[in-house]
């Protein structure tokens, strides 16, 4: 599974795409583009250093989700 910024979406013929913003597949993680850059990073600290210090950093920059 993986999702790409939506000109690239052509390149993809072998794999699951998807238009979700971030997506992971294993320990592949992929994102749409520059647009989704904070959902992505934030998506990282989930991984690397767990769901609690990741909200932790979204409330320290007022992100919504």
């Amino acid at each position: 599974k993986v999702t790409s910024y939506t000109t690239e979406q052509e390149g993809f013929t072998e794999s699951s795409y998807s238009e979700e913003n971030v997506v992971q597949d294993g320990k592949i993680i992929t994102s749409r583009g520059v647009g989704t850059a904070i959902e992505f990073a934030l998506h990282l600290i989930a991984v690397l250093r767990g769901a609690d210090v990741m909200k932790i950093h979204a409330g320290r920059i007022l992100w919504p989700g």
